[in-house]
């Protein structure tokens, strides 16, 4: 869903690239945004490493938008996470 409105907004994205330093993968990253989509939350050993990746972005500066599956339960739940995104494209 994240993939295609990205796609279906023409916003240039890379799939599955590396947090910095770590194994750890991010579901997308939009030049230097990562974009995750956190599906399993409510799972402990999900969440530690939910905030693990955070606090990597955290001590590298690195933008992280956080996506929860409320988030998409509706097209207007994603807009409302990635707009910014369609908004600025032409700064990113």
């Amino acid at each position: 869903q994240i993939d295609d409105w990205l796609y279906d907004q023409g916003i240039p994205h890379e799939r599955e690239p590396h947090y910095p330093g770590s194994k750890f993968r991010a579901d997308f990253r939009v030049n230097d945004i990562l974009i995750e989509y956190f599906g399993l939350t409510g799972d402990k050993d999900y969440d530690d490493k939910t905030i693990r990746k955070q606090a990597i972005c955290n001590a590298e500066g690195i933008r992280l938008v956080s996506i929860f599956p409320k988030d998409i339960v509706s097209i207007k739940g994603l807009e409302k996470k990635l707009g910014f995104l369609k908004e600025n494209q032409g700064d990113l």
